[in-house]
């Protein structure tokens, strides 16, 4: 178990990035907000949707360090602890996901290397890559759960 100190050096780490993000996502939304030009205002909106996401993230982790109660907003959950009947579907649809994933990582490659000649035309490349950077989450996301259901089975 880490020491006291761990625990408030970390607890002061959410802290301050829930304070700091706060602020960057009203500066994203203002920018956004009064920009006339659609195309900086949607790749501005884009970014506005992730940190209001890590935003609420950290939220959750700031309630879970702090031992909140259900009114104080939803904390992280412990990781996946399933029934032990449940474990071998799991890990066979988890398993499935990741080669899904995986196939569909490969073919964002190829689509965002076909559209390289034409990258400063549209917004048709970047927005390739950025799927192809949460494909990549997914699959990060998966492997921690095929691990950890390998370990409980």
């Amino acid at each position: 178990m880490p020491d006291d100190e761990w625990w408030l050096r970390i607890a002061h780490a959410f802290d301050v990035h829930v304070r700091d993000e706060r602020y960057v996502l009203s500066r994203y939304q203002e920018l956004a907000s009064s920009t006339t030009d659609p195309g900086t205002r949607f790749l501005l909106e884009l970014i506005v949707e992730d940190e209001r996401r890590h935003h609420a993230l950290f939220e959750q982790l700031r309630a879970s360090i702090s031992g909140a109660t259900p009114e104080d907003g939803p904390a992280v959950p412990a990781p996946p602890n399933p029934e032990p009947e449940h474990i071998s579907e799991l890990l066979a649809q988890t398993t499935r996901f990741l080669e899904i994933e995986h196939g569909d990582a490969s073919g964002l490659r190829l689509l965002a290397r076909d559209l390289k000649p034409r990258a400063h035309e549209t917004l048709w490349r970047l927005l390739v890559e950025l799927m192809l950077l949460d494909t990549e989450k997914h699959i990060r996301i998966l492997t921690y759960l095929k691990q950890r259901l390998d370990e409980l089975s």
